[in-house]
């Protein structure tokens, strides 16, 4: 009547009955469970008015516990067991669903029946016992996790305001929302990955729900099968790629994956039933990749339970065998295969699992198929009385045993379930597939793959199978293992040796052996079991299998890893207290071993193993998760858990290995804080703590280290797994930690994501909350993580965070910090280069951010404040001693002179701004006038660094020196500069000397009427400049024009406007279109022309000046620019268009749009400016601009271009003048100024012009654009078709570029229709015919052939050799065709 489900366990369907109402099951408590079902069977009825009530009892002594009810209306129902709830009625409970903390399998006795009882009563009676049960609910707590009644300390279950939770819930979205900075733009949240996952889900989703079922629509068309083949190839691919979305959050399929997948299985049946190939591969690829993504697990809920599938897919699977050299092949997608069979491995794959899950069928499989021949059977060697689809189901998964591929752990997991069934195991089936699988490792000539598989199909045994089912074999299993893994050598255990799939298999089945021995040995009563464990005992098993585990934990695969630390937290917990405490002290003694100890007692780990590290601290983790550990162990055990939450080493290449012990680290405090009380917590005793910790209590201290690796820790899934492990600890154990919410709320799972915000605003956030939280920080920023990191990007962090966080301090720890960083930088070596660029980094930001809180504070400034300022701006002794740069380090790569130049010039500045700051607030008498010459002379070799990029830190540097100087300071060193330029010449070391010289331009004294000898030093300043602008070297140019736009801002308005000399330089950059090796390198020159332009516009402003002013760079110049193909270029030029003109071009938008809009207020500037040569000038920029984005470039600026001429070139005509909405000049007009510019760029030949005009001009006569224009030549001669003909043959004349070449013959296709120049066209075109390149030959025999159809033309071979045939064809063609 009723049936008990287990969780990879047989359906249970046999019950005591105890009364005609009252029915029991008996469950094995072992291998532990968590959920179980019961539900009536098919065709079963309860009385009416009446319903089951479930009750469970877990020991022999204890009362039964209702669970909750099954009734006609609802047949079925799981049930989650947790023992404390059925210890304690006062815990939260749902009909259905009992949820509490501690999990059944972790205290109930091993080896114990459980007993499951049902009762069947009046349906009222049932429903009040179940209403009652509901209400018995513990308060809800507001700890941030629950905190279980035992665990609460005094004043800690106190009922929470409602405002203040309120409080607390918007300071968290706060503070998820600040974690992308002052404001959220959108872009903040798309950089962010869960979010953008999260974003992209809801799209997903939709589609899927569009997508999906249109394309198992086309499976309902049987007629159109063989067409639909290609349809289903293309949607499938979009399909697959919307569900591979999913990968990262598979959990949001969730809610819709009833809807996705049973229409699939739906389709399944039919194709399966017509062996339909086609179709099961398609379906099997939509199942597979959904198991892929959520999980075989969850997907296998939605298979059909069908019994007739059964035999269908054992069949299709054997008649389409393939060998598993072949299988492989196909899997490793190699083509050269023999014979490739029909079913593709992902629809073996999905047979398989579904022949996995129909094995948990609960009727014998006798009722499926006949039993087969007890002779078959004996010479087979098989167990009599076996159905025939046992054999076939038995051949059909060994084969696939032996596939390096999926279809392998779905075959081992089929074989398990089938001999762990009932009927199966009466007929001997379990014995004779252990005997077999042993067999196959005797062979020597077994493969590796079959091995793998074996080793799978005994892990899954193991861990599924009851003691009593299993245990004659475990004798035999253990010695395997150990002979093949831990004892002997054979060629077996060679290639299994090097396997880490067979290792972790390998340690996953002895571990379970272990487990079955420690709980079962007592309570067994199997004579049987007795003699297995004694013999395992006898064998020192337990002994071996923890000397294998641990020396796996220093494996170089992680997977063999993670399989040992996990099998020895198991097999710890089965232990009795002392072995216990034992193994725990090994692994405590192993993390001691090669540590070497400094003078100060701290301990140095460059020596140890790292990989072994890894695997000793994710032992000691999974150790905690199981509390394992002892509490008197925990000083010990957290000590350890320290040091490898601060362990970093790095490999040759210098790759982090020390990620994975930091992170396994953060499992282990995460479990420490949730496994123990805080009473326990609390009596550990922590001993050699840093003076800032002493006295501190040991949930502290970690919280202390939790802090500071969240973070400093430079991997972003150890700052994660610090901010969890922190917030598990101040849940677990509240009011134990200062400002624990607080740092809760700020020290968040999304703060701490990005490395910049969580060194620079995470930590001074955390750091106020605490004394010993900022003392902690700074002093880690002084290590690896900090000053230390291997990474520039790392210190520049580190070194602003230093900056904040010593500002928090007394003015006096302040300057006390200040010289401790002076000291390290005066004995740190010059080869240290990341250390002393940190140091100087640190220094520079500490002065920096003093000087703001000075500067910030209205109030006068106390006489502590301005003794420190006083000796920071008496730093400059500092340079020379521990800041120093020789001429030599700068073309040293190991050096890193970028790095040390940024970090001097980030120096510079904060000093020099400490004695600005201290002679405006009036103590200039203080500030440090002493010599300058070693600053001097650091910066002075900082100027001759090569490069661009390094150049670009020192203009601020250079003017604030300088600013500090007297007058003659300034002219001395200027002069300097200005004589080693001349001593360098033009050369990439005197890039530094261009900056230097126009950033302190403004510097130095303006004219006065009288200082001509100061003047002279500017004017050589502008001259030396111009000079290098114009140089042949492109980057010095371009470093040129960078200084000039330096000196802009101190140009008063006027002069900037007019001095020739000055927008001369700047006006032949813009036209630079120098090309080298490297591309169009002429395009730097032109982009940093144009910022100095913006630059310009921005000081003088249009109201200063009439537009355009006779002395401003040619507008039509930038207009031609903000239409030319490179996207940098297009981009500044549109911005600079928009400060002189107010006319908004968003070059982001896409290019049809943005060009339209270019091109339009361009040809209306040419109608207003009134002038007809100006107007000109504007047509002539606008064809320059298109024709270099129409002609030539990439196809996805090409099209879009020619798309918005062709719709602007219409739209100049008479009929469209109606419609528009601003004024345009004619479309004659316009097209007279492209005939000219063709006119003029062929009397200059330039082919970066003539190319992309040519192809410019083809493309409007094959629109039909230019054809019209040709009857309006009587106003505009330059359209008359005569002068265009001689423009293309001028064009081509004595020419060898074959584009130009055809560009010219399609020119003349359409040239040839126009009546009055037909013959001379025809003439030209026949001439060509004899040209020597083949490819204009044959242009030209084509182009004729369309304009005159002479079939002759296509009999001739024109791609061939010259030759008198041809030679004689072209005389008879020209006699015939010029007639």
């Amino acid at each position: 009547m009723f049936a008990l489900v287990i969780s990879s366990r047989p359906v249970i369907t046999e019950f005591a009955t105890l009364s005609p109402t009252q029915f029991s099951f008996s469950v094995p408590s072992v291998p532990s469970f968590s959920h179980l079902a019961i539900f009536l069977l098919p065709g079963q009825v309860l009385p009416e008015g009446t319903a089951a009530a479930v009750y469970i009892r877990l020991t022999p002594h204890s009362d039964f516990k209702l669970l909750g009810a099954v009734a006609n209306e609802k047949q079925s129902a799981i049930f989650k067991i947790k023992e404390s709830a059925l210890n304690a009625a006062n815990t939260a409970a749902a009909t259905d669903d009992l949820m509490i903390d501690d999990d059944l399998s972790a205290t109930q006795p091993t080896g114990a029946e459980i007993i499951v009882g049902i009762s069947i009563e009046l349906a009222a009676t049932v429903q009040a016992q179940l209403a009652a049960l509901k209400a018995q609910k513990v308060p809800q707590s507001n700890a941030l996790v629950l905190v279980k009644p035992q665990e609460r300390q005094n004043g800690g279950s106190g009922t929470i305001p409602t405002k203040l939770l309120a409080q607390r819930i918007i300071s968290n979205a706060f503070n998820f929302l600040s974690s992308y900075g002052d404001t959220v733009p959108l872009k903040s949240f798309e950089s962010d990955d869960d979010l953008k996952s999260l974003r992209a889900s809801s799209w997903a989703l939709k589609e899927l729900q569009s997508r999906l079922p249109q394309f198992l629509g086309t499976f309902d068309n049987q007629k159109a099968e063989a067409g639909l083949d290609e349809l289903r190839g293309s949607d499938l691919a979009e399909v697959l790629d919307l569900l591979n979305i999913f990968q990262e959050d598979p959990q949001l399929l969730d809610p819709h994956l009833k809807r996705f997948v049973s229409p699939i299985i739906v389709k399944y049946g039919p194709a399966l039933a017509e062996e339909n190939f086609v179709s099961l591969g398609i379906l099997s690829q939509l199942i597979y990749v959904f198991c892929k993504v959520r999980g075989a697990k969850i997907i296998t809920r939605f298979l059909e339970n069908e019994p007739t599938y059964l035999l269908t897919m054992v069949n299709l699977l054997k008649t389409n065998e393939i060998d598993a050299e072949s299988a492989t092949a196909i899997a490793n997608e190699v083509d050269h295969v023999l014979t490739k069979p029909k079913l593709d491995w992902k629809t073996r794959y999905v047979l398989l699992l579904w022949i996995g899950h129909l094995m948990l069928t609960p009727f014998d499989l006798s009722t499926v198929s006949n039993i087969a021949n007890d002779r078959y059977l004996e010479r087979e060697g098989l167990p009599s009385k076996l159905p025939l689809v046992v054999i076939d189901i038995l051949h059909v998964c060994r084969t696939n045993l032996e596939v390096a591929s999926n279809e392998q752990s779905t075959a081992a997991a089929a074989l398990v379930r089938l001999a762990l069934r009932p009927d199966m195991k009466k007929l001997g089936l379990l014995d004779f597939q252990v005997r077999q699988t042993l067999e196959t490792f005797k062979a020597s000539d077994t493969g590796l793959h079959l091995l793998n598989g074996n080793l799978m199909f005994l892990s899954g045994l193991i861990s599924s199978a009851n003691a009593n089912d299993i245990h004659q074999h475990l004798v035999d299993i253990h010695m395997l293992i150990s002979r093949t893994f831990y004892q002997y050598h054979s060629p077996v255990s060679a290639q299994l040796r090097s396997s880490a799939v067979a290792k972790k298999f390998a340690i996953k089945i002895w571990h379970k052996i272990i487990v079955h021995i420690l709980q079962h040995e007592k309570l067994s009563t199997s004579s049987a079991y007795q003699v297995s464990s004694r013999l395992l005992h006898e064998m020192n098993a337990l002994e071996d299998v923890i000397d294998f585990l641990l020396r796996s934990l220093a494996d170089r695969d992680t997977q063999v890893r993670y399989a040992a630390s996990k099998a020895l937290g198991i097999i710890t917990t089965k232990l009795e207290p002392g072995l216990a405490e034992e193994v725990v002290m090994a692994v405590l003694g192993s993390m001691q071993e090669d540590v070497l100890r400094g003078h100060n007692g701290e301990q140095n780990t460059s020596a140890v193993n790292a990989v072994r590290w890894h695997g000793l601290t994710l032992t000691l983790a999974h150790m905690l998760f199981r509390r394992s550990p002892v509490p008197e162990q925990l000083a010990d055990v957290l000590s350890a858990l320290y040091n490898a939450l601060t362990f970093e080493q790095r490999s040759a290449s210098g790759n982090s290995l020390g990620a994975n012990v930091r992170d396994a680290a953060n499992f282990g405090l995460w479990s420490l804080a949730r496994r123990y009380s805080t009473k326990e917590l609390m009596a550990v005793v922590m001993i050699d703590q840093p003076p800032h910790l002493s006295g501190s209590s040991a949930v502290q201290i970690t919280a202390c280290h939790l802090i500071s690796s969240a973070c400093l820790d430079p991997a972003g899934n150890v700052r994660r797994g610090s901010s969890a492990a922190l917030q598990e600890l101040i849940g677990r154990h509240p009011d134990m930690v200062v400002e624990g919410i607080s740092l809760v709320q700020t020290i968040d799972y999304h703060a701490v994501g990005l490395r910049g915000r969580a060194v620079v605003d995470v930590a001074l956030e955390a750091a106020t909350f605490s004394e010993m939280y900022r003392i902690i920080l700074v002093n880690e920023l002084f290590g690896w993580r900090g000053l230390r990191a291997p990474d520039s990007s790392s210190r520049e962090f580190a070194a602003a965070s230093m900056g904040q966080l010593v500002n928090l301090e007394l003015t006096g720890g302040i300057q006390s910090r200040t010289d401790t960083i002076v000291r390290l930088l005066r004995n740190t070596s010059t080869r240290e280069v990341e250390l002393r660029h940190g140091l100087i980094l640190s220094l520079a930001a500490i002065l920096d951010i003093f000087q703001k809180r000075i500067q910030a504070d209205d109030e006068s400034l106390h006489s502590s404040q301005v003794s420190t300022l006083a000796s920071f701006s008496k730093l400059w002794t500092v340079f020379g001693t521990g800041v120093t740069l020789e001429a030599k380090d700068l073309s040293l790569p190991s050096m890193k002179s970028d790095l040390t130049i940024a970090a001097i010039c980030s120096l510079v500045t904060a000093v020099a701004a400490s004695n600005i700051c201290l002679q405006k607030c009036g103590y200039s008498q203080l500030s440090g006038h002493t010599d300058k010459a070693a600053v001097t002379q650091v910066l002075t070799t900082c100027l001759s660094a090569r490069g661009t990029e390094t150049v670009l830190n020192l203009p601020k540097a250079c003017r604030k020196l300088l600013s500090t100087m007297q007058e003659d300071e300034k002219n001395d060193l200027v002069g300097i500069w200005l004589e080693t330029l001349l001593r360098l010449g033009i050369s990439p070391r005197s890039f530094g000397l261009f900056i230097a010289l126009g950033a302190v331009y403004d510097v130095l004294p303006r004219d006065s009427g009288s200082a001509d000898t100061v003047l002279s030093g500017r004017k050589r300043i502008m001259k030396t400049l111009i000079l290098a602008s114009k140089a042949p070297d492109i980057e010095t140019r371009v470093v040129a024009i960078r200084a000039l736009t330096l000196t802009l801002p101190t140009v008063p308005e006027k002069v900037a406007a007019t001095d020739p000399e000055l927008l001369v330089a700047i006006e032949d950059c813009l036209n630079d279109y120098t090309i080298n090796e490297r591309g169009d390198v002429g395009s730097l020159s032109r982009f940093q022309a144009l910022l100095a332009i913006e630059q310009i516009w921005i000081l003088s402003g249009p109201s200063n000046m009439e537009l355009p002013p006779a002395s401003l760079p040619s507008l039509v110049t930038i207009q031609r620019l903000a239409m030319e193909r490179l996207d940098k270029v297009r981009l500044q030029a549109a911005k600079c268009l928009y400060i002189i003109t107010g006319v908004q071009l968003d070059a982001s938008i896409d290019a049809f749009s943005y060009m339209t809009n270019v091109a339009m207020h361009i040809l209306h500037m040419a109608v207003t400016v009134g002038e007809a040569g100006e107007c000109q000038k504007h047509l002539q920029s606008f064809w320059l601009g298109v024709t270099s984005s129409a002609g030539a470039g990439a196809d996805s600026l090409i099209e879009p271009t020619r798309q918005a001429l062709h719709d602007i070139m219409c739209s100049l005509s008479a009929t469209s003048e109606s419609k528009r909405d601003i004024a345009l000049p004619a479309m004659e007009e316009v097209g007279a100024a492209l005939l000219e510019l063709f006119s003029t760029t062929i009397a200059a030949p330039d082919d970066r012009i003539l190319l992309p005009l040519l192809e410019t001009v083809c493309f409007l006569l094959d629109s039909n654009i230019l054809q019209p224009l040709f009857a309006s030549s009587t106003s505009f001669p330059a359209l008359k078709p005569v002068i265009v003909l001689s423009l293309t043959q001028r064009a081509h004349f004595k020419s060898t570029s074959l584009p130009k070449l055809l560009s010219c013959v399609h020119i003349y296709l359409h040239l040839a229709g126009v009546d009055e120049i037909r013959n001379e066209v025809l003439k030209k075109l026949v001439s060509m015919l004899l040209h020597p390149f083949p490819r204009v030959r044959k242009a030209v025999a084509e182009v004729l052939w369309v304009v005159t159809g002479v079939e002759g033309l296509k009999d001739v071979n024109w791609m061939g050799n010259m030759s008198k045939d041809i030679k004689a064809g072209v005389e008879g063609l020209k006699r015939r065709l010029l007639s």
